[in-house]
Protein backbone atom coordinates (compact mmCIF):
# COMPACT_ATOMS: atom_id res chain seq x y z
CA UNK A 1 0.00 0.00 0.00
CA UNK A 2 1.40 3.28 -0.83
CA UNK A 3 2.62 5.47 2.21
CA UNK A 4 0.27 8.32 1.40
CA UNK A 5 -3.02 6.36 1.97
CA UNK A 6 -4.98 5.45 5.36
CA UNK A 7 -5.64 1.62 6.10
CA UNK A 8 -9.15 1.01 5.35
CA UNK A 9 -10.18 0.22 9.03
CA UNK A 10 -9.04 3.63 10.18
CA UNK A 11 -11.87 6.50 10.59
CA UNK A 12 -11.21 10.26 11.89
CA UNK A 13 -11.62 10.46 15.68
CA UNK A 14 -12.21 13.58 17.63
CA UNK A 15 -9.67 15.50 19.29
CA UNK A 16 -9.43 14.33 23.30
CA UNK A 17 -11.15 16.24 25.48
CA UNK A 18 -10.33 18.04 28.68
CA UNK A 19 -13.19 16.30 31.37
CA UNK A 20 -12.32 19.90 33.60
CA UNK A 21 -13.48 22.10 30.70
CA UNK A 22 -17.22 23.11 30.46
CA UNK A 23 -19.00 24.89 27.72
CA UNK A 24 -19.14 27.79 28.30
CA UNK A 25 -22.96 29.35 28.80
CA UNK A 26 -24.76 32.25 26.71
CA UNK A 27 -25.93 34.04 30.31
CA UNK A 28 -21.95 34.64 30.99
CA UNK A 29 -21.34 35.64 27.42
CA UNK A 30 -23.10 38.20 28.25
CA UNK A 31 -22.00 39.28 31.68
CA UNK A 32 -18.39 39.36 30.19
CA UNK A 33 -19.30 41.32 27.04
CA UNK A 34 -20.84 43.94 29.75
CA UNK A 35 -18.23 43.67 31.70
CA UNK A 36 -15.65 44.55 29.01
CA UNK A 37 -18.31 47.53 27.68
CA UNK A 38 -18.04 48.83 31.15
CA UNK A 39 -14.22 48.61 31.25
CA UNK A 40 -14.36 50.70 27.66
CA UNK A 41 -16.51 53.32 28.96
CA UNK A 42 -14.49 53.90 31.72
CA UNK A 43 -11.35 53.68 30.02
CA UNK A 44 -12.57 56.81 27.72
CA UNK A 45 -10.92 60.19 28.77
CA UNK A 46 -13.42 62.84 30.50
CA UNK A 47 -14.30 65.77 28.66
CA UNK A 48 -14.38 68.71 31.34
CA UNK A 49 -17.01 71.68 30.29
CA UNK A 50 -15.70 74.75 30.84
CA UNK A 51 -18.25 77.66 30.58
CA UNK A 52 -17.90 81.61 30.43
CA UNK A 53 -20.45 82.47 32.96
CA UNK A 54 -19.41 86.21 34.28
CA UNK A 55 -19.49 87.26 30.36
CA UNK A 56 -22.90 89.93 29.11
CA UNK A 57 -25.92 88.36 27.77
CA UNK A 58 -25.15 86.91 24.60
CA UNK A 59 -22.02 84.86 26.30
CA UNK A 60 -19.38 87.18 24.79
CA UNK A 61 -16.41 88.53 27.07
CA UNK A 62 -17.13 92.33 28.35
CA UNK A 63 -13.74 94.62 29.24
CA UNK A 64 -14.78 94.74 33.02
CA UNK A 65 -13.60 92.79 35.83
CA UNK A 66 -16.28 90.56 37.18
CA UNK A 67 -15.82 88.10 39.87
CA UNK A 68 -17.86 84.73 40.79
CA UNK A 69 -19.70 85.21 44.47
CA UNK A 70 -21.85 82.69 45.22
CA UNK A 71 -23.89 79.49 43.43
CA UNK A 72 -27.02 77.72 43.98
CA UNK A 73 -27.19 74.53 45.82
CA UNK A 74 -27.55 72.49 41.98
CA UNK A 75 -24.66 74.66 40.87
CA UNK A 76 -27.20 76.07 37.96
CA UNK A 77 -27.33 79.60 39.05
CA UNK A 78 -24.29 81.66 39.26
CA UNK A 79 -24.06 84.80 41.14
CA UNK A 80 -21.58 87.18 40.57
CA UNK A 81 -20.41 90.61 40.35
CA UNK A 82 -19.90 93.24 37.73
CA UNK A 83 -18.46 96.47 37.04
CA UNK A 84 -19.62 99.18 34.87
CA UNK A 85 -19.31 98.94 31.01
CA UNK A 86 -16.03 100.93 30.19
CA UNK A 87 -18.00 102.37 27.13
CA UNK A 88 -20.75 102.27 24.99
CA UNK A 89 -23.22 99.41 26.13
CA UNK A 90 -22.42 95.96 27.44
CA UNK A 91 -25.76 93.40 26.74
CA UNK A 92 -27.61 92.62 29.63
CA UNK A 93 -24.63 94.52 31.80
CA UNK A 94 -25.94 98.06 31.57
CA UNK A 95 -24.25 99.00 35.33
CA UNK A 96 -22.39 97.42 37.91
CA UNK A 97 -23.72 95.47 40.21
CA UNK A 98 -24.92 91.39 41.24
CA UNK A 99 -26.22 89.37 38.12
CA UNK A 100 -27.35 85.98 38.36
CA UNK A 101 -26.86 83.80 35.47
CA UNK A 102 -28.71 80.34 35.13
CA UNK A 103 -26.97 78.42 32.93
CA UNK A 104 -29.49 75.89 31.87
CA UNK A 105 -31.78 78.55 30.23
CA UNK A 106 -28.75 80.73 29.56
CA UNK A 107 -30.45 83.54 30.75
CA UNK A 108 -28.66 86.67 32.78
CA UNK A 109 -30.85 88.71 35.11
CA UNK A 110 -29.17 91.71 37.45
CA UNK A 111 -30.41 91.14 40.63
CA UNK A 112 -29.34 94.22 42.54
CA UNK A 113 -26.91 97.30 42.06
CA UNK A 114 -25.08 99.45 44.14
CA UNK A 115 -28.59 101.98 44.52
CA UNK A 116 -30.41 99.33 46.49
CA UNK A 117 -27.79 99.38 49.17
CA UNK A 118 -25.85 102.50 49.92
CA UNK A 119 -24.78 103.25 46.46
CA UNK A 120 -21.12 102.33 47.67
CA UNK A 121 -20.03 98.80 45.13
CA UNK A 122 -21.06 95.41 46.28
CA UNK A 123 -18.02 93.57 47.93
CA UNK A 124 -19.37 90.00 49.36
CA UNK A 125 -22.36 88.15 48.09
CA UNK A 126 -24.52 85.03 49.04
CA UNK A 127 -27.24 83.24 47.42
CA UNK A 128 -30.14 81.11 48.33
CA UNK A 129 -30.56 77.31 46.91
CA UNK A 130 -33.02 79.09 44.72
CA UNK A 131 -31.51 82.02 43.60
CA UNK A 132 -34.44 84.14 45.29
CA UNK A 133 -32.73 85.58 48.21
CA UNK A 134 -29.25 87.25 48.05
CA UNK A 135 -27.57 89.11 50.81
CA UNK A 136 -24.39 91.29 50.32
CA UNK A 137 -22.06 93.49 52.07
CA UNK A 138 -21.14 96.55 50.46
CA UNK A 139 -17.89 98.81 50.44
CA UNK A 140 -19.00 100.98 53.33
CA UNK A 141 -19.44 97.57 55.28
CA UNK A 142 -22.82 97.94 55.40
CA UNK A 143 -24.90 94.45 55.13
CA UNK A 144 -27.88 94.19 52.41
CA UNK A 145 -31.18 91.44 52.25
CA UNK A 146 -32.67 90.88 49.49
CA UNK A 147 -35.69 89.04 47.79
CA UNK A 148 -35.05 89.35 44.11
CA UNK A 149 -38.81 88.06 43.27
CA UNK A 150 -40.36 91.37 44.77
CA UNK A 151 -38.07 93.07 44.85
CA UNK A 152 -37.46 93.98 48.77
CA UNK A 153 -34.00 95.48 50.08
CA UNK A 154 -33.71 95.56 53.60
CA UNK A 155 -30.57 97.33 55.27
CA UNK A 156 -29.37 95.03 58.20
CA UNK A 157 -26.89 97.63 59.74
CA UNK A 158 -26.54 100.82 60.89
CA UNK A 159 -23.48 102.57 59.62
CA UNK A 160 -21.87 102.77 62.95
CA UNK A 161 -19.34 99.66 63.18
CA UNK A 162 -18.26 97.07 60.05
CA UNK A 163 -20.34 94.35 59.16
CA UNK A 164 -19.60 92.00 56.37
CA UNK A 165 -19.49 88.88 55.37
CA UNK A 166 -23.12 87.88 55.15
CA UNK A 167 -23.91 83.62 55.18
CA UNK A 168 -27.56 82.62 54.18
CA UNK A 169 -29.53 79.75 55.33
CA UNK A 170 -30.06 77.29 52.45
CA UNK A 171 -33.54 78.58 51.78
CA UNK A 172 -32.77 82.42 52.13
CA UNK A 173 -34.43 82.98 55.35
CA UNK A 174 -31.65 83.31 57.78
CA UNK A 175 -28.80 85.52 57.28
CA UNK A 176 -25.89 85.21 59.14
CA UNK A 177 -22.80 88.33 59.50
CA UNK A 178 -20.65 89.71 61.60
CA UNK A 179 -20.21 92.91 62.56
CA UNK A 180 -18.37 95.16 65.73
CA UNK A 181 -21.36 97.64 66.02
CA UNK A 182 -23.33 98.17 69.13
CA UNK A 183 -26.43 99.42 67.65
CA UNK A 184 -27.94 96.21 66.13
CA UNK A 185 -29.43 95.07 69.29
CA UNK A 186 -30.19 96.77 72.89
CA UNK A 187 -28.83 94.04 75.58
CA UNK A 188 -25.01 94.93 75.67
CA UNK A 189 -24.40 92.31 78.18
CA UNK A 190 -24.71 90.18 74.61
CA UNK A 191 -22.11 92.26 73.35
CA UNK A 192 -18.37 91.43 73.40
CA UNK A 193 -15.70 94.12 74.31
CA UNK A 194 -16.21 97.34 72.29
CA UNK A 195 -14.11 97.39 69.11
CA UNK A 196 -14.92 93.27 68.93
CA UNK A 197 -16.81 91.33 66.64
CA UNK A 198 -20.20 89.06 66.90
CA UNK A 199 -21.73 86.90 65.45
CA UNK A 200 -25.64 88.18 64.38
CA UNK A 201 -28.41 86.23 62.44
CA UNK A 202 -31.34 87.88 61.08
CA UNK A 203 -34.84 86.31 60.29
CA UNK A 204 -36.39 87.52 57.48
CA UNK A 205 -39.48 86.01 58.38
CA UNK A 206 -40.13 87.35 61.60
CA UNK A 207 -37.96 90.43 61.21
CA UNK A 208 -35.37 90.80 64.14
CA UNK A 209 -31.73 90.66 64.43
CA UNK A 210 -30.01 88.50 67.34
CA UNK A 211 -26.60 87.75 68.55
CA UNK A 212 -25.54 84.30 67.76
CA UNK A 213 -21.91 84.26 69.05
CA UNK A 214 -22.98 83.70 72.88
CA UNK A 215 -21.21 82.19 76.05
CA UNK A 216 -22.83 79.05 77.50
CA UNK A 217 -24.62 81.08 79.49
CA UNK A 218 -26.15 83.89 77.61
CA UNK A 219 -23.45 86.71 77.84
CA UNK A 220 -21.30 88.07 75.00
CA UNK A 221 -17.98 86.38 74.72
CA UNK A 222 -15.17 88.45 76.28
CA UNK A 223 -12.11 90.12 75.79
CA UNK A 224 -10.12 87.34 75.25
CA UNK A 225 -6.02 87.23 75.62
CA UNK A 226 -5.29 87.04 72.04
CA UNK A 227 -4.48 89.78 69.61
CA UNK A 228 -7.45 88.94 67.04
CA UNK A 229 -10.81 90.12 67.05
CA UNK A 230 -13.30 87.09 68.27
CA UNK A 231 -15.98 85.93 65.80
CA UNK A 232 -13.94 86.65 62.30
CA UNK A 233 -14.20 83.14 61.55
CA UNK A 234 -18.03 81.87 61.35
CA UNK A 235 -20.27 80.08 59.48
CA UNK A 236 -24.40 79.40 60.01
CA UNK A 237 -25.74 75.84 59.33
CA UNK A 238 -27.99 74.82 55.92
CA UNK A 239 -31.15 75.29 58.17
CA UNK A 240 -30.11 78.59 60.22
CA UNK A 241 -30.37 76.67 63.80
CA UNK A 242 -26.67 76.35 64.23
CA UNK A 243 -24.02 79.07 64.11
CA UNK A 244 -19.76 78.07 64.02
CA UNK A 245 -17.41 80.57 65.20
CA UNK A 246 -13.71 80.41 66.21
CA UNK A 247 -12.37 82.94 69.38
CA UNK A 248 -10.18 83.49 71.61
CA UNK A 249 -12.75 84.50 74.60
CA UNK A 250 -12.03 82.29 77.65
CA UNK A 251 -15.44 82.37 78.67
CA UNK A 252 -17.41 80.75 75.83
CA UNK A 253 -17.47 77.19 77.48
CA UNK A 254 -16.28 75.66 81.04
CA UNK A 255 -13.74 74.02 79.38
CA UNK A 256 -12.49 76.56 78.08
CA UNK A 257 -12.18 79.02 81.59
CA UNK A 258 -10.24 75.96 82.62
CA UNK A 259 -7.21 77.13 80.02
CA UNK A 260 -7.62 80.67 80.28
CA UNK A 261 -4.20 81.10 79.73
CA UNK A 262 -4.28 79.68 76.30
CA UNK A 263 -3.83 82.29 73.35
CA UNK A 264 -5.12 80.29 70.47
CA UNK A 265 -8.78 80.15 69.12
CA UNK A 266 -10.92 77.55 69.80
CA UNK A 267 -13.83 76.58 67.53
CA UNK A 268 -17.50 75.91 68.65
CA UNK A 269 -21.17 75.49 67.46
CA UNK A 270 -23.75 76.86 69.01
CA UNK A 271 -27.78 75.77 68.78
CA UNK A 272 -29.53 79.59 68.49
CA UNK A 273 -32.89 78.17 70.05
CA UNK A 274 -31.44 76.32 72.82
CA UNK A 275 -28.24 78.28 73.57
CA UNK A 276 -26.01 74.49 74.06
CA UNK A 277 -22.66 75.56 73.06
CA UNK A 278 -19.92 72.55 71.74
CA UNK A 279 -16.63 72.82 71.70
CA UNK A 280 -15.76 71.04 68.20
CA UNK A 281 -11.82 71.06 68.42
CA UNK A 282 -11.28 68.62 70.65
CA UNK A 283 -9.37 65.87 69.35
CA UNK A 284 -10.84 62.31 69.32
CA UNK A 285 -10.32 62.00 72.90
CA UNK A 286 -12.38 64.59 73.25
CA UNK A 287 -9.95 66.82 75.22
Amino acid sequence: MPIHQRPPYTRDLPPPSNPLQKPMSSDVTRWLHLVLWLLLLVARPVVAEVRLVTGDANGQLHDQDSFVLDLSGDGNLVLFTSGPPPSGTTPGIPTAGLYLRNLTAGTLTRVAEPADGDGSSIVEATLSDDGRYIAWHSARFNVFWRDTRTGETRRLTPEAGKSRTPILSADGRFVAFVSTSRQIVTDPTQLPANGRAAVFVHDSQAGSTTVASLAHDGRGLATGVGSQAPSLEFDLSADGQYVFFATDAPNVHPDRAQAASQTYHWTYRRHRQTGLVDIVCRNAAGE
